[in-house]
Formats: structure tokens, C-alpha cells, sequence
């Protein structure tokens, strides 16, 4: 819920953000927290007016006590005709307020009677007639009608402001209204001015075109909070939207200069507000959050107004009603009708002369310094607030910096002309230490690309206020009469769950409503760049080379980066010369990409239309198409300059220059890149007076979105992907056209993790531009494991940076495993909820993990980051987000390929997959994977893990009166677990029994209690027989014998014989080992167990600890449970026998009769055993 209200002096109070409060309270009470302060200044009442007459300023006890204390006074025949004036229309609003005391009893309640207008509220009411986006995006002004005695029109002149002329009084019965004028509110207590809400409650009703009246909720507090004028300053207030000079010495929400007389003061007061169903479009190409349908959201316009200067602002607010989000803007408009100015010199002239202009022409302009797009105050907090932001350099971007906020200012932002490597344009502000679990957050997301500027600064009373909006410096907007300046937008989001509650919400708002909807659902291509790989040194033969060796192991898209146009050597030429050179390509570009579809790929291509290099013929042709100051030298940036995109001439060339490579070949994916920061920011076009040069860093980045938007509007096939020397320009504003954007010229993984966590708190992953790079790193000479290079890349939109000719055969087969494990993840890690559980900035591991909306699913990984020591113990890795009483199978589909060995403790690779919990599969609920976690083993500095999960349906738990199932219900939980493509499944052997499925914690292997009721008539009967009992639980190893068919380490086979050694030492030692198992399943699951039964032999034991261990945790049970399904009454003997015979020659004394049984009951098993030998 989003509040603030009107106070006396028609200012706008901010009241309250926070959790959503029942509709119709009044929350004024709140302002009584402001209290008067030595030296504070307050607003007086003009003892006399001039020439004009500023109704809306005054009250109407004031207006009276004005015009009768003008009586007596003496006056010129001006001043008398202005007094007469205003006595008539005085009266006519009290002759007016009386006739509506009359009628009030025959009406319903007015809207104002609840003292709260929210979007709630408005939801339901009746349609009323839809504002033209023009109301608030122009700035003209209709003066309206007024009825004489005769009852004929008459129009005023334009000497008298819109704002003193009374229009019809506007029925406030219910919102079919779209606005309320400022003398609705002019009652002399000021007992009925509103306050705004933006609230979401689950009640809301949408009624679209319905009509129907909506009953405003009325409660029992009938207090009035009132408060008159003068009685408190600016200063002291919670301000929603501040000006300079006032009163208010914090920095302010805006500065506008009046070209008049140089005066910088305009205070604005309430003059209007509207109400529009939907969202309001942004002109000029911005971009903003997108609204499909009238249902998703509401729009409130608040209009405040300086009519002495004649500038009008409107706070535009939308509330979307599906997430957890407010909107805010601010529009700028110049409604001045004074007569122009005549005298002298004006202030704007007199700095920035123009000789194409006349004096008069510069009399009503004014000059629009800074503009915020939000300004709020937060009321002073018992624990300190916390300033959040992403901060960092060219390869390292977007780390992590917290600031405790202080008494003072705290600011930072861009005048790079981009958002930047070094700062981006996010904020968040935490009430106390922030906590990625839980605490009060409120973030600020900028949707904009360039240069930007973020303000908080404390005040003397602990209060905080924060400003977001386009950087003042370099900024200075000239405003014309009837001319309109619209900032940028601003996502506003709060959250009581902590960090990771505010990057929910606004990843969910970012996929849903912020990137295209093209290709917000659609999976991302695996794709391989050429820049690591060649360069510059590309040419038709070797990117044809590429195609064909990336599609065999499923890389499914090529992309043509920088080197292939002009004469494009190395980076001194050709930048804006977009023709393929014929010398390296000689069939063009057209012909290369046939070849590489033919090859089984896609093709993509590299461009930087923003840039021009003084080797080309662009620049050539057109020296005067980059910014530039004439008279000065021109500086380079990377060998290059900067085109001037604020003409409309320069981006015609370039949309048409690109147009030939895209419209003529088959170019399905775009990397826009741009190499250097904004210099010299001048513009040559002779249209252009010199009055305008401030605004041109603004007017590029127009020129940048709509360039954009005419690309992605005539080739909506093309992925485009942003791109400006690596995260130099990831914003949301760039997110509008291209969904994903390249997160970082550094693909060293260990300090991509850092990267791309701390990016991962204002944008989803579906966004982040991630590849695996070859080692040792270009960037920075590290040498990091294939696997958690792809783990990482994974985390983003995955893809590879590197000459696939030089992989070897295990590296192709690598490739090949991960792109296929990323493409049944895809979908979880592209829409999951991100839930961040080791944070890299504080320890030396970091780890995430990505959970299914409907928390069916989920995608773990962790990671290490240069432990200090391999020896020390990582913490249990304790998950989030999953249902609590839910059952997960939990599995490692890319299980680890290294070891320790036992002798030496050397790390090892072994073709024995190792799994972190010793089995494959494991099924666990949710509660325990939460509160106990997940164990972790890191065997290498720069090792890495990934679990996935997936939910179980129907799970059954053992209880005391009930510990058997019936067939029907296993095999309806055993049919209805997912199995949706989209999703991932992990894959299982050819029996499905559920007896399988262990249930592993700590050292103990506990019986699933959904065994398949033969399975449980079989584990009950071994329980009462020691070699049945025995060999249930030993089954194991028989699959871990099957698993290393393919290998000759002779360590773990001794380890098995060992093993088995011990197990034929236990035969003597009878014991109950199904009691015990089934006692465990009882504190798992949280159900008081019978009384104790005997506890396990601690020989047996180690059996199986030795056994699990040896074998690296071998899952798949499916010949023991074949035998024990068949009923085989020697089975369990014949199979300890086999498992014995391939862990060591002698078979242990076996008889041969049982020897040959075994190789008729395990083939594969008895085939393999000599090799194994």
C-alpha cells in the first residue's frame, strides 16, 4: 500500500508504504508526527494580492477576509476591477457550497467522505469515460466555458489562467468524474481533503466495461485529523514531491528555472488528480513497464501546478495489480499564457544565447534543470537504514556494496552517457542490517539507459529521502509553452521477506511485463560467439568450420562477432562501413548464412551502429555526424567516436544500412555492442540552437531506443542481445528490446559468480548473457574446472566462448552432456523464483538455487571460490522456497568425476561418478531440506555441485496404526509423479519399484515407506531372517559392482572384498535391522515410533558404510529387487554370493552350485567380473 494525502497548504504529504491496509482509514493521523522545529519556516498569507489571483493557493476564509479588508484600502482602477472580480466569483462558490449542503442529505456519500482514495476502490467503481493519453503527455490546455446570466458561453482571455476560472462543479457520488478541481477542496476546515492510496488487497474486482456502482467501505472512526494553514513547514514534512526554496532545505525533487526573470522558486500545489483504468503509454519510444490489458492496472494523475509561473507536473502513479509493484513518473509541462516578455534581456538568453530565437519568444520558456521520476521520504526508524547498490568496474560489474546511512547525503550515478560499468541504476533501502530472508526492503529499478543520478540523504531528524531520476548534470530541458518533458520511469518495490522478496518481485515483473513478449516465453539458443575463438581473424571457411563442429554437440546457434565489414583488421577502422568484406567473405553474408544452416545452425551477426571510426567512409562522408565541439579536438575511445543518434539523419542511415545485412540474410540473433562513453556531448545539426546542447544526452538515448525499436518492429524474428563492453549498459531500459544482455566482458568463473549474484538482485536470470570461456582465461589467466564453468554459465542464458577445433574428445562429450542438462533445466532456471542461500561477499562459496512457481520443481547449485583450505567443513547447504510437507526426490544428474584416494589423499579423476550423498536419488521433504539441509563436499578450490529436485505427489507417511499400503496406493503415487516435458525427470532403470527409492540420512539407509507391497511383504520376512536381512541392505553394492563394469581400480575393489569380508563376519550376530530402519522413518517423519527395538549390529554397520563408500554411492537396485520380487527363496543368498564373487576372486568360500546360480541370475554382473579383475 502505497498513501499520501493533500495538507492545507495543497502540498502532497507522503503518509505511509508498507503492508496493505483495510481501504478507507484515514491515515492523516500520521502527519501529526511532524512537529515545529526552531528557525522553521512556514508559509504566510499574502496580506494583499497583486495583479493576479491565485484562488488555488488560498483558502476560501482567506479569500473573503482579502477582498474585505481591499475595501477600505485604496486602489487604482486595475486593482478595483480585479477586487470586483473576485467578489463575484467568491460568491458564486459559497452560493454554490450552500446549495450543496442543501441537496447532501438526497445524495449518497461522496468518495472523499472516507478520507481514502485507493485503487481498490476505483477497481470496482463505474466505468467512466477513458482519458486520452494526450491529457497528460501534452501540454495544452483547454480554457473552459463559463455560463453568463444569459446562459450563453463566453471564453476567458488568455490573460486569465486556467486555474482561476471554476468549471462545472464535478459530481463526487462516484469516480465517473476524471477530475476534481482544486476549489472541490476549499472547505473551510479543510476536513475533506483525501488522501491516495495505491493499495493491493485479494478482494480486488476487475469489472472491465461493466457498469455498476461500487459502495466505498465506511468504518467506525469518524475522527477528522485537521491541521491549518501555516502550522507546519515544508521543511518538516514527509514530502511526496519537493521544489527549491521554500522552506525545504533537503535536495530537492526538481529545479525549473522561469526564463521570465531567473527565478528557480516554484512551489507546486494540488490542482487535479484523474483516475484511468490500464496504464498510460510513454511517448518518445521509452521504455516501461507494459500493461496488456485495462485489467492489469490502475493510473493515478496527480497535477500540481505553480500558476505563478505557469508550470504544471504530473505524478503519474500506476499500481500494478498483479504483482507487488508501483510505478512512478513525473511530466513536465509549460502552460504559461503571460504575455511575453519584452523587457530586456531574459535570463535563459542572457546564458545561453541563440540567435535564431527573439527575446520576446524567451520571456515564457523555462528550463528544466533536474526532474526526478520519484522522490519520497521515509519517517525516521528505530533500527538504521541501509543503502544497497551495484557497484564495480570494467570485469566486475555489479558487486555488492551496503552503506549504513548517516546523517547527510549519500548519492550516486552516471555521467558516462550510459548507465555504466561503475554504478547501475538500482537502489534498495533496507530498515535495519539487510537480510536476504527477512527485514523490511524498499528498491528503486530505473528504467533507463543513460546517464542517471540516485540520492539519499538523512536528515537532522532521521528522516531519509530519496531521489531517482536523470542526472542533473548535463541536463537542462527547454521548455517552450505547450511543450511537455516526460521522465523516465521507476519500478518501485517493497518487501518483508528480505532481499530475496524484493528480487522476486521485481524478476517476476521483469519477465511478465518488462522484456518482449516475443521472447519473454521462449528458451534462449545455445549458442557459440567467434570473439574468443578468432577475433578479428574470422572468414567464411572458419566460421563454417565452427557450425558444423558446434552442432554435434547441440550448439545450436553461430554468431559472426566483431572483424567481418569494411576492411575490419583490427579496431582502428570501419566502425559504420556495414558491408561484409568481400576478401574474407566472399559469397557475403547471405551465403555465409546458408552454409551455417546447412551445418544444422542458426546464424547471428555483431554490430556497434552507435560508433564511427575516422578510418571509414562514414566518417568520411559525414565528419559532422559524431559528437563533437567544433574548434576542439576529438577524442577517441577505443580507436573510435561516438555517432550522433539525437538526429533523426544518422539513425535513418543506420536503419537502413543494417536493413541490408538483416533483410537480405538469414539473420536470427543480434549482438548490439557499444565500446565507449559519451564525450564531447555537442551536437552539430544546423536546426539545432545552442539553447539545446544540455538536452542532448537525453535526445541520444531517445534516439538509441528508437532506433532499437524500429529494428525489433521490422524484424521481430531477431533475438537482439545488448551488449556495451561487457555490463556497461545493463539496465532495464535496454531490457525493453532486448531480453538478455551480456553481463560481462570477464567469463572467469569464479569471479563471474560474484558478478552474477549480485546482478541477480534487480534482474532474472533468463537476462544475464553467460558463457563457458576457454581456460586459461583471456581476461584473467585462471584455470577453472569445465564444470563449474558451465554451472555458472548455466545461471544465465548458456552458451560457449571458445575455438571448439582445440576441445578434445572428453570435453565434446562434456559439452554435449551439459547443453543437453541445460536445455531440460532451462525452463526452471528461466521462470524459477531465485532463492540466494551462500552469499560470495562474505564467505568463500557461493549458492543459489532456482524453484518452479508452482514449487514442483527446483535447480540447486553451490559453489566454491578459492576456500581457504580444502580440509575445512562446508555448512550443510539449508535450501528455501519448497513446501514444507512436501516429499522431493532430490538427485545429481552431473555428478562429480573426482575423488580422494585413500592412500595418499592425492584428488583423483575417476570414471566412478561421486555423488555428495553417497546415493543418486534420495527422497526428503521439504521441511528437512530447509531446516537440516544438504551436506556438501568440495574436493578442489574451484569445485561445484548441483542437485535437482523434484516434488513428489501423494506421498505417504508411515504412522503407528498403519505401516502397509495397499496396491492402489502405491501405484497411484507412483503414476502421478510429473512428468512434464518442460520440465526436468531424471532418468530411472528398468524397474520403477518405489522400493528404490531410498530414503539416505546421515549413515543410515532408510526403507522407503511407499515400497510396493511385495517389496514390503519381502522386507518384512527378511527382517525375521538374518541373511535376507542383510543382504536388503547391502544391495547396493551389487549396483555399484554393475556401475563399474568400465573400470580397473583396484583400490575400490578390495574395498568391496573387505567389505563382504566383514559382512560374512557378521552371519554369527543376529539382529532386526528392519526394526531399526523402520524406527528411523519414524523420527524422519516426525511420528512417535513403538518402543525400541534391539539396535543394529555396529559390524553390520560399517558393512554398509564401507560398501556405499567404496562404491560412490551406487543407486540403482533393480536386480536385488528382481529376485526378491520373484520370490526366490535362496535369492538373497545367491545374490550376497554374486556380489561376493566380483569384489573378490575367491568368491569367500562359495560354493560352485551357487557361483553358477549367481551368473544366471546377474549375467552382466558374472561377464563383467574378470574384466573388473
Amino acid at each position: 500500500m502505497y498513501c499520501f494525502c493533500i495538507t492545507p497548504e495543497l502540498s502532497l504529504e507522503h503518509l505511509y508504504w508498507g503492508t496493505a491496509l483495510p481501504p478507507g482509514y484515514d491515515l492523516r493521523y500520521l502527519s501529526q508526527s511532524s512537529r515545529n522545529a526552531h528557525f522553521n519556516t512556514v508559509e504566510a498569507a499574502p496580506d494583499k494580492f497583486g495583479g493576479r489571483i491565485v484562488v488555488g493557493a488560498e483558502t476560501l476564509e482567506e479569500v473573503m477576509k482579502t477582498y474585505k479588508e481591499s475595501k477600505t484600502a485604496s486602489i487604482d482602477a486595475a486593482s478595483a476591477f480585479q477586487k470586483r472580480r473576485l467578489e463575484n466569483y467568491s460568491w458564486r462558490i459559497l452560493n454554490k457550497a450552500s446549495q450543496n449542503q442543501v441537496s447532501k442529505s438526497n445524495k449518497k456519500p461522496s468518495i472523499f467522505d472516507s478520507r481514502s482514495l485507493s485503487f481498490e476502490d476505483l477497481a470496482g467503481s463505474q466505468s467512466k469515460p477513458k482519458a486520452s493519453p494526450g491529457e497528460i503527455a501534452t501540454a495544452s490546455s483547454t480554457i473552459p466555458f463559463e455560463k453568463n446570466d444569459n446562459g450563453n458561453g463566453r471564453r476567458r482571455s488568455s490573460t486569465n489562467p486556467p486555474a482561476l476560472i471554476p468549471k462545472r462543479r464535478p459530481s463526487m457520488d462516484n469516480l465517473n468524474t476524471k477530475t476534481s478541481e482544486a476549489y472541490d477542496l476549499q472547505h473551510p476546515l479543510r476536513s475533506k481533503v483525501p488522501s491516495f492510496s495505491a493499495e493491493k488487497t485479494p478482494q480486488e474486482k476487475y469489472l472491465g466495461n461493466k457498469r455498476r456502482s461500487t459502495r466505498i467501505q465506511h468504518h467506525q472512526h469518524t475522527q477528522t485529523f485537521e491541521r491549518t494553514v501555516g502550522k507546519m513547514g515544508k521543511g518538516l514534512l514527509c514530502c511526496e514531491y519537493s521544489d527549491h526554496g521554500t522552506g525545504d532545505f533537503r535536495t530537492p525533487s526538481f529545479v525549473m528555472i522561469d526564463n521570465a526573470n531567473g527565478s528557480s522558486i516554484s512551489p507546486l500545489r494540488y490542482r487535479r488528480h484523474a483516475i484511468y483504468r490500464g496504464k498510460l503509454p510513454m511517448p518518445d519510444a521509452m521504455p516501461a513497464i507494459r500493461c496488456l490489458s485495462e485489467r492489469e492496472a490502475s493510473t493515478l494523475v496527480v497535477t500540481m501546478a505553480d500558476i505563478n509561473t505557469g508550470l504544471e507536473v504530473d505524478l503519474v502513479y500506476v499500481a500494478m495489480h498483479d504483482y507487488d509493484a508501483v510505478t512512478r513518473r513525473a511530466v513536465f509541462r509549460n502552460v504559461d499564457t503571460r504575455p511575453r516578455t519584452t523587457h530586456g534581456t531574459s535570463y535563459a538568453t542572457s546564458m545561453n544565447p541563440n540567435p535564431n530565437s527573439t527575446t520576446a519568444e524567451k520571456g515564457n520558456s523555462k528550463v528544466v534543470q533536474k526532474a526526478s521520476s520519484v522522490s519520497i521520504d521515509f519517517e525516521a526508524t528505530a533500527a538504521p537504514f541501509h543503502l544497497i547498490q551495484l557497484s564495480g568496474s570494467w570485469g566486475r560489474e555489479r558487486y555488492v556494496a551496503e552503506t549504513k546511512l548517516t546523517q547527510g547525503m549519500q548519492s550516486f550515478g552516471s555521467t558516462r552517457g550510459v548507465s555504466g560499468h561503475v554504478q547501475n541504476p538500482f537502489a534498495a533501502i533496507t530498515i535495519g542490517t539487510p537480510s536476504e530472508t527477512s527485514g523490511e526492503v524498499r528498491a528503486f529499478s530505473f528504467i533507463y539507459s543513460g546517464n542517471f543520478l540516485v540520492e539519499a540523504e538523512m536528515s537532522e531528524m532521521g528522516r531519509l529521502r530519496v531521489n531517482v531520476g536523470i542526472n542533473p548534470m548535463g541536463l537542462q530541458w527547454h521548455l517552450m509553452p505547450a511543450q511537455a518533458f516526460n521522465t523516465p520511469e521507476v519500478v518501485l518495490v517493497r518487501s518483508s521477506e528480505g532481499l530475496g522478496g524484493m528480487s522476486r518481485a521485481l524478476h517476476r515483473l521483469f519477465l511478465d511485463r518488462l522484456l518482449p513478449r516475443n521472447w519473454s516465453d521462449a528458451e534462449p539458443p545455445v549458442l557459440l560467439n567467434s570473439w574468443e575463438a578468432k577475433y578479428f581473424h574470422v572468414n567464411h571457411h572458419n566460421i563454417v568450420d565452427m557450425a558444423v563442429q558446434a552442432s554435434k554437440v547441440g550448439i545450436n546457434l553461430i554468431v559472426l562477432d566483431d572483424g567481418w565489414f569494411g576492411k575490419r583488421a583490427n579496431d582502428t577502422c570501419s566502425l559504420g562501413d556495414w558491408v561484409a568484406d568481400l576478401s574474407k567473405f566472399p559469397h557475403g553474408i547471405k551465403g555465409l548464412a546458408e552454409e551455417v544452416n546447412a551445418a544444422g545452425c542458426k546464424f547471428g551477426i555483431w554490430f556497434e551502429p552507435e560508433m564511427v571510426s575516422e578510418d571509414s567512409m562514414l566518417y568520411t562522408s559525414h565528419p559532422d555526424w559524431c559528437l563533437h565541439v567544433p574548434g576542439r579536438p576529438r577524442q577517441l575511445g577505443r580507436n573510435q567516436m561516438v555517432l550522433d543518434l539525437s538526429r533523426a539523419e544518422v539513425r535513418n542511415y543506420l536503419f537502413h544500412a543494417l536493413c541490408g545485412i538483416l533483410g537480405t540474410a538469414n539473420v536470427e540473433y543480434v549482438k548490439w555492442d557499444m565500446n565507449r562513453p559519451l564525450t564531447e556531448v555537442y551536437s552539430a545539426a544546423a536546426h539545432m540552437g545552442e539553447v539545446w546542447q544540455a538536452e542532448i544526452s537525453h535526445r541520444y538515448m531517445l534516439g538509441v531506443y528508437e532506433l532499437q525499436q524500429r529494428i525489433v518492429t521490422a524484424f521481430p524474428n531477431i533475438l537482439l542481445e545488448n551488449c556495451a563492453s561487457g555490463g556497461g549498459r545493463f539496465d532495464p531500459g535496454m531490457l525493453y528490446y532486448s531480453p538478455q544482455i551480456w553481463c560481462s566482458d570477464n567469463t572467469d568463473a569464479l569471479i563471474r559468480m560474484k558478478i552474477q549474484y549480485g546482478t541477480s538482485l534487480a534482474y532474472p536470470t533468463r537476462c544475464v548473457g553467460a558463457h563457458i570461456s576457454t581456460v586459461p582465461n583471456h581476461i584473467t589467466g585462471s584455470t577453472t574446472r569445465l564444470r563449474t564453468r558451465a554451472f555458472v554459465a548455466m545461471c544465465g542464458t548458456f552458451g560457449f566462448e571458445l575455438d571448439i577445433s582445440t576441445a578434445t574428445p572428453k570435453d565434446l562429450l562434456a559439452f554435449r552432456q551439459q547443453i543437453d542438462m541445460y536445455k531440460q533445466l532451462s525452463p526452471i532456471i528461466r521462470w524459477g523464483d531465485i532463492y540466494r542461500l551462500w552469499d560470495p561477499f562474505k564467505l568463500n562459496l557461493a549458492a543459489w538455487m532456482y524453484v518452479s512457481r508452482d514449487k514442483s520443481h527446483a535447480v540447486v547449485f553451490a559453489f566454491s571460490l578459492n576456500s581457504d583450505h580444502w580440509s575445512n567443513l562446508v555448512p550443510r547447504l539449508q535450501l528455501q522456497g519448497l513446501l514444507p510437507d512436501a516429499e522431493y526426490e532430490v538427485t545429481e544428474p552431473l555428478p562429480n568425476n573426482i575423488t580422494q584416494a585413500s592412500g595418499n589423499l592425492m584428488i583423483i579423476e575417476t570414471e566412478v561418478p561421486v555423488y555428495q550423498l553417497g546415493v543418486n536419488r534420495v527422497c526428503l521433504t521439504g521441511n528437512m531440506l530447509m531446516s537440516a539441509g544438504l551436506p556438501v563436499k568440495f574436493y578442489t578450490l574451484d569445485d561445484s555441485v548441483m542437485f535437482v529436485l523434484r516434488r513428489l505427489e501423494d506421498h505417504t507417511h508411515y504412522s503407528t496404526a498403519h505401516s502397509t499400503h495397499s496396491n492402489t496406493a502405491h501405484s497411484s503415487r507412483h503414476n502421478s509423479c510429473p512428468t512434464s516435458p518442460s520440465a526436468y525427470s531424471p532418468p530411472r532403470g528398468n524397474n520403477q519399484s518405489a522400493l528404490h527409492q531410498h530414503r539416505a540420512y546421515g549413515q543410515n539407509i532408510v526403507l522407503s515407506p511407499v515400497q510396493s507391497p511385495t517389496a514390503a511383504a519381502m522386507a518384512r520376512e527378511a527382517s525375521r531372517d538374518l541373511g535376507h536381512s542383510q543382504v536388503q541392505d547391502v544391495r547396493d553394492v551389487h549396483h555399484a559392482e554393475h556401475d563399474m563394469r568400465k573400470t580397473s581400480a583396484k583400490g575400490e575393489m578390495d574395498s568391496i572384498a573387505n567389505g563382504t569380508q566383514q559382512l560374512h563376519v557378521s552371519h554369527s550376530e543376529p539382529t532386526n535391522l528392519y526394526a531399526s530402519c523402520l524406527e528411523n522413518s519414524f523420527a524422519v517423519h516426525g511420528i512417535m515410533p513403538p518402543p525400541p527395538l534391539p539396535s543394529v549390529n555396529p559390524t553390520l554397520q560399517q558393512v554398509l558404510i564401507a560398501g556405499a563408500a567404496a562404491e560412490n554411492g551406487a543407486t540403482n537396485t533393480a536386480e536385488a529387487a528382481d529376485d526378491i520380487e520373484k520370490g526366490m527363496e535362496d535369492g538373497a543368498a545367491d545374490s550376497l554370493t554374486a556380489g561376493s564373487s566380483t569384489g573378490h576372486e575367491t568368491g569367500a568360500g562359495m560354493p560352485p552350485k551357487q557361483k553358477r546360480a549367481s551368473s544366471a541370475t546377474y549375467p552382466s554382473l558374472a561377464s563383467n567380473s574378470g574384466s573388473l579383475l
